[in-house]
């Protein structure tokens, strides 16, 4: 029976999925590269002419679990038709409703031993949605919907403020305290984009969406 040989770029998914599944069953300390490749079925050189390091692999399975995710907030900033108060409701709403089911992919990271995977995945958050804020904001001052001197500035202290107050992997709340959390804060947000009171309570950007 012939062997398939796999392209290099089939090669390297393979690995970082084995490494996602390794990091989530045993946590990231506990996991050697050594490992990795057994599992993998490659040579250890194999793995480091993709990942030169550990720590390089880390970042890739990080941003191979969040581009589902980015995928979604590029389809929503596609979206013309859509008012910028209804793409910032979007994202308010996919929190509260776990409607991209993110939540309880990452709830992984709760394990200690993977703190090093909690901070990347902060980072690379960060880095990836920020930007789509800053278009909402931005999208929402021409509209004459948002009074926002500098979108970007804006645009991190929601995204990094709103996740650091809802992560349960930091605040490890069930879901139930962390959407109480959710309705908290949403107010917050109200009042920083000067707009009428109650513009995002769960029951208005649930009929915007609709």
């Amino acid at each position: 029976m012939s062997r398939t040989v796999k392209s290099a770029d089939e090669r390297k998914k393979d690995i970082i999925q084995i490494a996602e599944k390794l990091f989530i069953e045993e946590g990231y300390n506990n996991v050697t590269t050594s490992v990795i490749a057994k599992k993998t079925g490659v040579a250890k050189g194999t793995l480091f002419y993709h990942f030169e390091t550990k720590d390089n692999l880390a970042d890739a399975v990080i941003k191979y679990q969040l581009a589902p995710l980015k995928e979604t907030y590029q389809q929503v900033n596609a979206k013309k038709e859509w008012s910028a108060l209804k793409k910032m409701s979007w994202f308010f709403l996919s929190e509260l409703d776990d409607s991209l089911q993110h939540v309880s992919s990452f709830n992984y990271l709760k394990n200690d031993d993977n703190a090093i995977l909690r901070q990347k995945l902060r980072v690379q958050m960060t880095t990836d949605f920020v930007p789509f804020i800053e278009n909402w904001l931005t999208q929402g001052v021409k509209e004459a919907i948002f009074q926002v001197d500098d979108p970007h500035l804006m645009a991190e202290f929601i995204f990094t403020s709103f996740h650091s107050w809802v992560e349960n992997s930091l605040f490890g709340d069930d879901l139930k305290t962390r959407n109480h959390r959710i309705n908290y804060v949403l107010p917050l947000y109200n009042q920083m984009l000067h707009l009428p009171q109650n513009t995002f309570s769960p029951e208005n950007m649930r009929k915007l969406i609709q």
